[in-house]
């Protein structure tokens, strides 16, 4: 088996380093989300795009990777909260080579000229509950949160609500990376009353 290249994409193609680059370059498989595929359309390599079936997407990349070079584009940095770890875990450590990048905490953090290393960070992305960010607001005072259609910005803030967090703000981060990037400093009230575009983090 080749060893399978998963490569942080940071916030954008712009976060690449010329030996990602290349590596992307070099390889016969590309799999990624559509956002991510899209920055490549014109690499005339095979394409696959990771949906929710991540069993299925293994034994793809498993049965190319027999042959092929495999290279998958991860959001931000593969290994925090990222598919790298999962890939990692089911084909194996000695089968995957993790090409780092910077997380989308670290350039929303970043963004706010902020220091993070006491932050909370919660990921809501997939899960089924939100208990986590609820605790991370009655022991932190800065909490980063990464989203997904079901759990957004505006879920967050009624939530805050209806548990009786009202007194602080919310920073939200919208395409962050994109030419449509927008961040935003909202109190709850006003955050619950909005809509947001995908990708954000909060």
């Amino acid at each position: 088996m080749i060893p399978v290249a998963v490569i942080g994409m940071g916030m954008s193609p712009g976060d690449l380093t010329e030996r990602q680059l290349c590596r992307i370059r070099q390889a016969d498989v590309l799999v990624g989300g559509r956002r991510l595929l899209s920055f490549f359309s014109d690499l005339p390599v095979e394409k696959k795009e990771i949906r929710k079936d991540l069993s299925s997407l293994v034994e793809f990349v498993r049965k190319q990777a027999e042959r092929h070079n495999v290279v998958v584009l991860a959001s931000g940095d593969p290994l925090f909260y990222g598919i790298g770890g999962y890939l990692a875990r089911t084909l194996g450590p000695e089968a995957v080579e993790i090409y780092p990048n910077v997380s989308t905490v670290a350039a929303a953090f970043a963004r706010i000229r902020e220091p993070w290393q006491d932050a909370a960070v919660v990921s809501l992305h997939g899960r089924s509950r939100a208990d986590g960010f609820l605790q991370a607001l009655r022991t932190s005072n800065k909490v980063a949160v990464y989203t997904d259609p079901e759990h957004t910005p505006e879920y967050l803030a009624d939530l805050c609500m209806q548990a009786g967090f009202e007194d602080f703000q919310m920073c939200v981060m919208e395409q962050l990376g994109s030419p449509s990037e927008r961040v935003r400093w909202l109190s709850p009230p006003e955050a619950a009353a909005l809509r947001y575009e995908q990708p954000n983090l909060v």
